[in-house]
């Protein structure tokens, strides 16, 4: 994506943000979105280290006091997989899921 002010950034969007009441978007549109930044900590566990070193914000639209939105030109779209198992044994009808040893494509 590329900022107002030129400078070039990467954004998570997660496909519940998109699900909901999210817009299709693809390379070449501009985009107005609500912007938080992120830490690699934040994203680690579910694409490893290296690749959660390149997120810089990720895009809300849920939560109280999101920030004001921010004009985006899409330059590139990378689609991220992650598979997810129980976390640990069900106890009862509630479901637990923690990324996958490997799960990220």
């Amino acid at each position: 994506m590329q900022h107002n002010s030129g400078v070039t950034v990467t954004i998570w969007i997660d496909d519940g943000q998109l699900q909901c009441c999210g817009e299709g978007f693809a390379p070449g549109d501009v985009v107005s979105w609500n912007l938080l930044e992120v830490g690699p900590e934040d994203f680690a566990d579910v694409v490893g280290g290296d690749r959660a070193a390149e997120i810089d914000f990720r895009e809300e639209h849920h939560g109280d006091g999101d920030p004001p939105p921010t004009r985006l030109k899409v330059l590139t779209v990378t689609e991220v997989h992650c598979r997810y198992a129980a976390s640990s044994p069900l106890t009862d009808m509630s479901v637990c899921r923690s990324k996958a040893p490997g799960g990220a494509r």
